[in-house]
């Protein structure tokens, strides 16, 4: 009887799950868009309202019931009772504040096409979007970048209704199990989150069993005694943004053609997953002695860039990389003063029309409130008539230890381990 018991596979509790990634560390914001440690994590401490199904249709996570449809627009309502990890009840202002943020930030691309929201003011959890239809709203706002957090929300002390609560040290984070989580706590009690280091200190730790899971591979020297490979859905794209500076070499579509140039090979152990180059229609770099900036937030993008710079300087024209700031990418990116730079851009949704809203608001905010109809939803399509070129998307992948399991999804929630 009580071997039968055992065969029934209950999901185990308790744990510990050690994780060393190349990215260095930083605050934790659901709401960005061109983060990816936040694309990685912070889908683990903040959830939507809505959560979509294979077949993408949208169903109740933090919301009452789908959205009501009414005559002059659509209400959502949230559940009553929601507190977050750190103890703050949530209710109609928070998803105010919330969506607002997320307008002003990755959030724009999914929310740019909705009217702004309003308070009901005959119920506190409760907000009405003017003239929007239901279902409209419920796909926007199951975006991962529209997640419900407090009016008090900081991402540097980050805050939200997912599986874990998070605090953030100078060299990474501890996330413990949030009792208070809407949908239910995580399966471990804790994950330790060691960041700083580049690729090769995350699979030393895996390799040292200073970690229980290699980013990329299964160790830097020789592999892992028992570890399992995994490869989990990819977070967003890697692209090549051209700015002023470039002059004439700034003009939409130049950036895919200069990727044409860039071989792939080398990039697949960096982490990246694209298409094999045509090399039919691809421009050699003509705009002179520049730099191509990128994240120093991401070693793992420096190793890109310094592939895509070494493709480019051909002909007696350099192309050097410097790392910047997150605040410096930023502002650059706002200025548009920058020749070249590698960036990130977060998956907003399943692949499809969440593809082509993402790229978008990524070259300009306004045109996601305007997409145009699309034959492809490729993303390197989408990107040949935009300033920026797409050069592949970012793998989750590598090698887990032999009693972690449920990470092949990136859910941190769903992760557990087994008796060895």
């Amino acid at each position: 009887m009580l071997e039968r018991a055992r065969a029934l596979g209950r999901t185990p509790l308790g744990g510990t799950l050690r994780l060393s990634l190349p990215f260095a560390a930083g605050p934790l914001d659901p709401h960005s868009a061109d983060d990816p440690l936040s694309a990685l994590i912070a889908p683990a401490l903040a959830d939507p309202l809505y959560v979509l199904d294979a077949e993408k249709n949208p169903h109740p996570s933090l919301a009452a019931a789908l959205p009501e449809q009414l005559a002059n627009g659509a209400r959502v309502s949230l559940r009553a009772g929601l507190v977050s990890a750190r103890g703050r009840a949530l209710d109609g202002k928070d998803l105010l504040w919330s969506l607002a943020r997320a307008r002003e930030r990755g959030g724009v691309a999914v929310l740019a096409e909705l009217p702004k929201p309003l308070k009901d003011p005959g119920d506190a959890l409760s907000v009405f979007f003017p003239s929007a239809d239901a279902k409209s709203v419920a796909v926007a706002l199951a975006s991962p970048v529209t997640a419900l957090v407090p009016r008090t929300f900081d991402p540097q002390a980050p805050d939200g209704t997912g599986a874990f609560r998070a605090t953030l040290s100078a060299n990474g984070a501890v996330l413990e199990r949030n009792q208070n989580a809407a949908r239910g706590p995580a399966f471990l009690s804790r994950i330790e989150l060691a960041l700083g280091g580049d690729l090769a200190e995350a699979l030393r730790a895996f390799e040292s069993e200073r970690a229980d899971v290699g980013w990329l591979g299964a160790g830097l020297y020789r592999a892992r005694a028992g570890a399992v490979s995994f490869e989990a859905p990819s977070i967003g794209w890697v692209v090549l943004r051209t700015g002023h500076d470039a002059g004439h070499w700034s003009a939409p579509g130049i950036a895919a053609q200069l990727l044409e140039r860039v071989p792939r090979g080398p990039l697949a152990p960096l982490g990246l997953m694209s298409a094999p180059p045509s090399a039919q229609n691809g421009a050699a770099w003509g705009g002179g002695n520049v730099e191509l900036v990128a994240p120093a937030t991401a070693p793992q993008l420096i190793e890109v860039a310094n592939q895509i710079a070494a493709a480019f300087s051909v002909g007696g024209q350099r192309v050097s990389v410097r790392a910047l700031s997150s605040a410096e990418i930023a502002e650059r990116r706002r200025s548009n003063r920058y020749a070249l730079m590698l960036d990130f851009v977060r998956a907003l949704g399943p692949p499809g029309r969440s593809t082509l809203l993402a790229l978008l608001a990524a070259a300009n905010p306004a045109l996601a409130a305007r997409p145009p109809n699309a034959s492809s939803y490729d993303a390197a399509d989408i990107a040949r008539t935009l300033p920026l070129g797409v050069l592949g998307t970012l793998r989750v992948a590598g090698a887990r230890a032999p009693d972690v399991r449920g990470i092949e999804t990136w859910q941190l929630g769903n992760v557990y381990r087994v008796a060895p």
